[in-house]
């Protein structure tokens, strides 16, 4: 029984850690994501090769990052999913 009680509290702390990063986290990538995108636009051709270089690379940065958050959540969700039977991860953050 305290081992059952023990792996309940271990579950619960996993939701609540996922569910901290879900809604900070990925708030946070998603309005990264945006002023990325809105400078971008703003500079409209305005980059020396370089500076268009590094957007580029800015770019794929947040994206991967967005990737492993959403893969960080899923593995935080999977002991939940293996009990309840594969039941699929909650929506991604960003």
């Amino acid at each position: 029984m305290a081992a059952e009680t023990s792996g309940s509290l271990q579950r619960r702390d996993m939701e609540r850690i996922a569910q901290n990063l879900h809604e900070r986290l990925g708030q946070t990538m998603a309005a990264i994501r945006i002023c990325h995108d809105t400078m971008g636009l703003l500079r409209q051709g305005k980059m020396s090769p370089e500076v268009a270089r590094l957007d580029r690379q800015m770019g794929s940065l947040i994206d991967q990052a967005v990737r492993e958050l959403r893969q960080a959540l899923a593995d935080l969700h999977a002991p939940q999913r293996d009990e309840q039977g594969g039941a699929s991860p909650p929506e991604a953050a960003a």
